[in-house]
């Protein structure tokens, strides 16, 4: 049994012009310790997956299973608690609140968390975490004042801070350099573990190449490219 299982998932919308089809059957296994990769066009639906795998939209049809068990309903309780405990998110616009240090937002899933942590314990993770990405000297920066490539390593630490079985990114690298890309993208292959896959939504052909395995979504369709 693979960690994360897509049997069967249909999306649509709609539209003034009718109803949209985006997902159409989509099948996917990822086991734990992988990396995978999602690719396609602009508009073929790769968003649309990464929020019904992190829980976020629900599918017309089809079940998606973590560890065996079916996801939650998206914005119920269980929902948010999948989020916090079970799947970590890296978007490519951060998502960051610009206001607050990159410590005090890694420390935020960990406000919500299934222990109330001892804030001073909460505050000595979220260093911890920040040393993982090689950030610790930034840690009492606002993110206002990081670059883009150090505000995608607070997102890295932040996603990873609950240990979540799952890691979702969509486009991390999007609006990053060529170096900046490779750190996150080693930073992403460095949390895959034993018990954790990574699942990445990419039009970068790079980032792709450093995957386990590569799947391309094109007409709402999934085909594995290898």
């Amino acid at each position: 049994m693979s960690l994360l299982e897509v049997h069967d998932v249909d999306k649509s919308f709609t539209s003034d012009g009718g109803v949209v089809p985006v997902l159409r059957g989509v099948r996917l296994a990822v086991p734990a310790g992988q990396m995978h990769a999602i690719t396609g066009p602009s508009g073929s639906g790769k968003s649309t997956l990464l929020r019904i795998l992190a829980c976020l939209d629900a599918p017309d049809a089809g079940r998606v299973l973590l560890g065996g068990e079916p996801l939650p309903e998206p914005w119920s309780a269980g929902g948010d608690r999948h989020r916090n405990r079970r799947c970590g998110i890296v978007l490519q616009d951060f998502a960051l609140m610009e206001h607050a240090t990159a410590l005090e937002n890694v420390m935020l899933p960990l406000r919500y968390g299934p222990r109330r942590l001892p804030r001073a314990e909460q505050r000595r993770r979220a260093a911890e975490a920040l040393e993982g990405v090689g950030l610790g000297p930034r840690s009492g920066h606002r993110a206002r004042t990081l670059s883009g490539g150090e505000k995608q390593r607070v997102a890295v630490a932040r996603a990873l801070i609950n240990d979540p079985p799952l890691v979702l990114a969509d486009e991390p690298t999007g609006a990053l350099d060529q170096a900046r890309s490779r750190e996150v993208v080693d930073l992403l292959r460095a949390a895959v573990g034993p018990e954790r896959a990574v699942v990445v939504v990419t039009h970068d052909p790079r980032v792709a190449a450093a995957c386990d395995r590569r799947w391309h979504l094109e007409d709402g369709r999934l085909l594995g490219e290898d």
